[in-house]
């Protein structure tokens, strides 16, 4: 008959370690991050969007969108679209555009309350743009008109920060 031991049985788990940081880690660590990066911004009726941060981490790139409502009006966000487009345009031709869908994205993409500030980042896959396109980024509000629009062409997305690698 066996008793109770008083050297019990020890167990070992052995976890393996977290190799790489998932996407929304990266993502809600950069939503608090300081402005890194000037000059890519539009507003219209008191609401204000800029690029504030612009990351990379292997295959993704992370835009960190700022967005400042100064009305006494909330603006619901109807649409967050990411597409490349040309940069000009001849009289009979068509704009080609190429939607860029986010891989992911942090932060409230609902709505920016009345006299409030959101931040926004989204995590798409990594890219470079020819000359002769951009990067167009819109915010679209819901049954209103204060669209905004910013343009990032390749020299701003060279400037990315390099993101470290997380344990």
């Amino acid at each position: 008959m066996r008793g109770k031991s008083s050297d019990p049985a020890t167990w070992v788990y052995y976890l393996p370690i977290n190799k790489s940081a998932t996407l929304a880690t990266y993502s809600n660590g950069i939503l608090d991050n300081p402005k890194t990066m000037r000059g890519i911004k539009d507003h219209k009726w008191d609401m204000q969007a800029k690029i504030s941060g612009i990351y990379i981490k292997g295959d993704v790139i992370y835009y960190q969108l700022s967005l400042a409502n100064q009305s006494p009006v909330d603006y619901d966000i109807d649409l967050l679209r990411f597409y490349i487009r040309d940069k000009k345009k001849g009289k009979r031709t068509a704009v080609q555009e190429n939607e860029l869908k986010p891989l992911y994205v942090a932060g409230n993409t609902s709505q920016v309350k009345a006299n409030s500030n959101s931040t926004i980042v989204v995590a798409l896959e990594k890219f470079t743009i020819p000359d002769a396109k951009y990067l167009a980024v819109q915010v679209m509000e819901k049954n209103g008109g204060r669209h905004l629009f910013m343009k990032i062409n390749n020299k701003k997305i060279m400037e990315a920060i390099t993101l470290p690698d997380l344990k």
